[in-house]
C-alpha cells in the first residue's frame, strides 16, 4: 500500500459484515467438525444465528488452532494490510459480488483490484453481449481471460479470414485453430497483388501466414502479445492456457527476446498496453487481400474482469495521409 493511502476501515467493515451476515452457515457441512477440533461445542444454535459467525471464519479460512480471530480482526478494522491472497480467500468464502470486493480493495489499498476474487472470473461472458457483438456493423468479438475467443460477428470473421480460436496465440504467431464457428475458406488465399504493393511501398516484409493480418507485427501486435501475457499471468498465474503459452513463447528465440524485452522501445507508448483500446495499427483485411488502418476501442464487461470487447473499425490506406518510414514505432498512428 502506497504511503500516502490511508485504509477506510469503516468501509471495510461495514461491507465483510454485510457480507458474512447474509452466509449462511448451513451451507458449510465441514462447519461442525471444525467447531469440534478448535475446541467449541458441535451445536451452534443455528436457528438463532444462520449466518456466520466471525470465528467461523477463520476456521473456515483454516485458523483452527492458532489465529482463530484474525478474521475477527478483519472485519473490526484492526488489519490495515492484509496478505491481498488471503483477502482473496475472504472474498470467495463470504462470495463477494464483485463491485463488494472492487470497493473493498480501493478501501484498503486505494486502487482498484486487477485480481478477481472468483478462480472462475472472466471466463464467460453473459448472454446479452451476444447481442450487442453481432448488432454491430464494425467487426468485433470477445475474448475473455485466457484470450479465448467466446463470440464475434460475421465482419471480423471476414477481417481475420478466419476467426483465431484464442487472439493471444494469434498475437504472437503461435500455432492456432480457427473458431469452430467460423465460415471464412480454409486455407487462405495467397497474397494477392494488392497486398504484395502496399508492403512494398510501406518496406515491410511479408509476415508469416500465421501473422499475416499483422503486418507491422515486430513494432506493435508482437509487443501487445507480450505485454498481454506479462498481465495476464500476474492475474491469473495458474491459468492453464496462458502458462501454455508461455512456455511456447520460451522455446522460441524470438518470442523470448520479445517477451523479456524492454517494454518500452523506439518511442512507443502503446506497447505498455496489453489491448487496442484506441490505437491505431496497420491490418491486412484478408477479405479484401488490402492493408489498411485498423482503429481499436475496446472493453471490459464488468460482470467478467479479465475479459474484453474489441470493435475494430478497419479503413484502407488511400483514405489516410502522411504515411512515414518504418523507422518510426508509430508510423501507423501518423495517419488522419
Amino acid at each position: 500500500m502506497e504511503d500516502h493511502v490511508v485504509p477506510d476501515m469503516e468501509l471495510v467493515s461495514r461491507i465483510l459484515s454485510a457480507a458474512r451476515l447474509r452466509t449462511r452457515a448451513i451451507n458449510f457441512p465441514e462447519l461442525g467438525a471444525l467447531r469440534m477440533q478448535a475446541g467449541l461445542s458441535e451445536d451452534r444454535m443455528q436457528a438463532l444465528r444462520p449466518y456466520l459467525l466471525q470465528q467461523e471464519v477463520s476456521l473456515l479460512l483454516g485458523h483452527i488452532h492458532s489465529r482463530t480471530d484474525w478474521y475477527k480482526k478483519l472485519e473490526g478494522g484492526r488489519i490495515t494490510q492484509p496478505d491481498r491472497r488471503e483477502l482473496r480467500q475472504v472474498s470467495r468464502l463470504l462470495d463477494l459480488r464483485w463491485h463488494e470486493f472492487e470497493a473493498l480493495h480501493i478501501a484498503l489499498f486505494g486502487s482498484r483490484t486487477m485480481q478477481p476474487h472468483r478462480q472462475d472470473a472472466g471466463l464467460a461472458v453473459a448472454p446479452a453481449w451476444h447481442r450487442v457483438v453481432h448488432s454491430s456493423p464494425m467487426p468485433a468479438y470477445i475474448s475473455n481471460r485466457s484470450w479465448d475467443v467466446c463470440m464475434f460477428n460475421a465482419a471480423a470473421d471476414e477481417l481475420f479470414g478466419g476467426m483465431p480460436d484464442n487472439i493471444l496465440r494469434s498475437l504472437f504467431g503461435l500455432p492456432h485453430g480457427r473458431h469452430k464457428d467460423s465460415t471464412q475458406p480454409d486455407p487462405k488465399r495467397p497474397w494477392g497483388e494488392r497486398a504484395l504493393e502496399q508492403l512494398e511501398m510501406l518496406d515491410l516484409p511479408p509476415q508469416p501466414d500465421q501473422r499475416r493480418h499483422m503486418p507491422d507485427w515486430g513494432w506493435t501486435w508482437g509487443r501487445t502479445g507480450a505485454a498481454g501475457l506479462r498481465s495476464g499471468l500476474a492475474d491469473h498465474p495458474d491459468d492453464p492456457i496462458l502458462l501454455k503459452i508461455h512456455a511456447e513463447v520460451r522455446q522460441d528465440p524470438e518470442l523470448l527476446d520479445l517477451y523479456e524485452g524492454p517494454v518500452v522501445t523506439g518511442g512507443s507508448v502503446e506497447d505498455r498496453n496489453s489491448h487496442p483500446d484506441g490505437t491505431r495499427r496497420l491490418m491486412y483485411h484478408a477479405g479484401l487481400d488490402e492493408i489498411g488502418l485498423m482503429e481499436g476501442a475496446v472493453s471490459e464487461p464488468l460482470g467478467a474482469p479479465g475479459a474484453r470487447v474489441v470493435f475494430m473499425g478497419w479503413r484502407p490506406l488511400e483514405r489516410s495521409s502522411g504515411i512515414c518510414s518504418s523507422d518510426c514505432a508509430m508510423y501507423h498512428i501518423h495517419k488522419s
